[in-house]
């Protein structure tokens, strides 16, 4: 009978706020219709474009872009409707920030990148206090993506700064420790990856954040280290190397995927058992090195460390060989 009772007050209990919170949203939507005529259809407008961005982020590239295209149009009468309200305007920027163009680096692309940019530069000038993490989170992954890494790490460091105590703290302290790394900065990388490896959970973020900072060692000329860590990479990840090509990872430039895969493919040879086991995941590191130096400048970075990697792989081939 206590339970009874007792679980009928807790649910009151629950429900009073919300309900609360509730008549104050209709009271609030009712005078904000007056000053505004179509703010009720624009809110029901921005809650059409966030069903459609939510099935977006479940589809390929061709129906992402869809749903994304859809949402969009959405949005942008939603901003029509309702001009001085910043929520239609932040979902059209991050929404334009999402579209995926088959070519990289292809017009279409930059155009929605720039629009994206112009959109979210537009809502801190005239809302700075609105979503500001999440509006610089956005800005530094469409700098990342048009590989600008320092301005990309200034946009990760104002997300960081914006952020609620524990709010994404782990992925935004791997994607500041990334775009450090990409600047050349791998000291302050490796320190950024080890708070982010401390703060995550199991899982895809910890597996992410323990690769990253495999390749970082790797650079920093520790190859020994980077080993040892791409192992408990793999070992966060389920044992594989699945989790670099999961959904809603990025690698800027693209080439970057092959080298952290050629990273464990040298650790998984270094643990092979057998002669020829050895020998053809050395053939597999050697192979993504390649396509890894392929698809870089020269004047990258880390170019000549890889060649000198993929060197080192080859003389370990022709001691594996038979």
């Amino acid at each position: 009978m206590h339970g009874v009772i007792l679980g009928a007050l807790i649910c009151a209990a629950a429900v009073a706020p919300t309900a609360a919170r509730a008549q104050h949203a209709v009271h609030s939507g009712f005078w904000r219709e007056l000053r505004t005529p179509g703010f009720r259809r624009s809110r029901e407008l921005l809650r059409q474009g966030r069903a459609l961005l939510a099935l977006a982020g479940r589809e390929r590239r061709a129906s992402h872009n869809a749903r994304l295209l859809s949402a969009i149009r959405r949005f942008r009468l939603a901003r029509e409707l309702a001009p001085n309200d910043p929520e239609a305007l932040f979902e059209l920027g991050r929404s334009k920030a999402s579209l995926r163009w088959p070519t990289a680096g292809g017009g279409e692309e930059l155009t929605q990148a720039d629009e994206a940019r112009a959109l979210l530069l537009e809502l801190r000038a005239r809302f700075p206090d609105y979503e500001a993490r999440r509006v610089a989170f956005e800005l530094g992954v469409l700098a990342a993506h048009a590989q600008d890494f320092p301005r990309a790490a200034r946009e990760y460091e104002r997300s960081l700064e914006a952020r609620r105590v524990g709010e994404g703290a782990p992925s935004m302290h791997a994607n500041l420790a990334e775009v450090y790394m990409l600047s050349g900065d791998l000291e302050r990388a490796e320190e950024q990856y080890r708070v982010a490896i401390r703060l995550a959970r199991p899982g895809r973020g910890l597996a992410l954040s323990r690769f990253g900072l495999a390749v970082c060692l790797d650079r920093r000329d520790e190859p020994r280290k980077a080993l040892a860590m791409v192992r408990r990479a793999m070992a966060a990840g389920g044992g594989s190397t699945d989790v670099l090509r999961s959904s809603g990872v990025f690698f800027e430039p693209a080439a970057e995927l092959h080298y952290y895969e050629a990273l464990a493919l040298r650790a998984r040879a270094e643990d092979a058992r057998a002669r020829t086991q050895r020998a053809r995941l050395l053939r597999q590191a050697a192979s993504a090195l390649r396509r890894y130096l392929g698809g870089v400048a020269p004047e990258t970075p880390f170019y000549e460390l890889a060649a000198r990697r993929l060197e080192s792989l080859r003389r370990a081939l022709r001691s594996a060989s038979p």
